[in-house]
């Protein structure tokens, strides 16, 4: 399995970085050894959360794009969690922690889902890198209103006061009537989602892979990010290069 990441954050964050987490899955462990202090627009944002859940909101390996915030919002002894819209077969997910038919906390013991599968994937290499237990909170893929309901009870049960959404890509950032908009539903879905949320007071959008897609109109990305900008929906850029 082979991820580019470029993370950014629009909306009201936008922070671009670049990793291949397979290749360069050493890096992390000299991530925790030595912070790179990232300078994160939104620490002041998040700095007053108890409890945040980072969210992949477009399926498959957006969940990977939010390890960078996570282990540096980890660095800041925040309590953070971790959570994906799920491609994944979930109901096979045995001793899984089931919140609901279509919400299950996925650990490193539920191979018998897949092993392929993205959420088990980012357990597994927390316990077999890191030894840590960290259950990958799986949305299956549902309608808005399931999906408003399943996302309301993780904000129950791990008493969330924040969620940072994560779109490995930039099409979450589409109205809709655009030329070319990638592949906006299930990022739609989960916008309209955590926006029905109650009792969560932060709520951002972290864009991943300015660049990375190659079925929308970045002229229109521009165009439209100008907009959030224009509307004080903008904390800051930052960029970080390999080498």
């Amino acid at each position: 399995m082979k991820e580019i990441f470029d993370l950014a954050r629009i909306l009201r964050t936008l922070v671009i970085w670049n990793i291949d987490f397979h290749t360069h899955a050493n890096y992390f462990h000299c991530y925790l050894e030595k912070s790179l202090e990232l300078n994160l627009p939104i620490l002041e944002q998040v700095s007053n959360c108890k409890s945040l859940l980072i969210a992949g909101i477009g399926g498959d390996y957006d969940v990977f794009c939010g390890l960078p915030n996570y282990f540096e919002l980890k660095q800041c002894c925040m309590n953070v969690h971790l959570g994906n819209f799920s491609f994944s077969d979930i109901a096979r997910a045995q001793n899984s922690i089931k919140l609901s038919p279509t919400l299950v906390g996925i650990t490193a013991d539920h191979e018998d889902i897949c092993p392929s599968s993205t959420e088990f994937s980012v357990s597994h290499w927390f316990q077999e890198k890191l030894n840590e237990s960290v259950p990958i909170w799986s949305f299956h893929m549902t309608g808005a209103e399931p999906l408003s309901e399943n996302y309301q009870i993780p904000a129950n049960y791990l008493n969330l006061d924040g969620i940072l959404e994560i779109d490995g890509g930039v099409d979450s950032l589409m109205r809709g009537d655009e030329e070319e908009k990638g592949t906006v539903i299930e990022d739609t879905t989960s916008h309209y989602a955590v926006n029905q949320l109650q009792g969560v007071p932060m709520r951002m959008l972290a864009c991943i892979g300015l660049g990375a897609e190659q079925d929308i109109s970045y002229a229109q990305v521009s165009e439209n990010i100008a907009a959030l900008i224009k509307s004080g929906g903008f904390f800051g850029i930052m960029f970080l290069n390999l080498t």
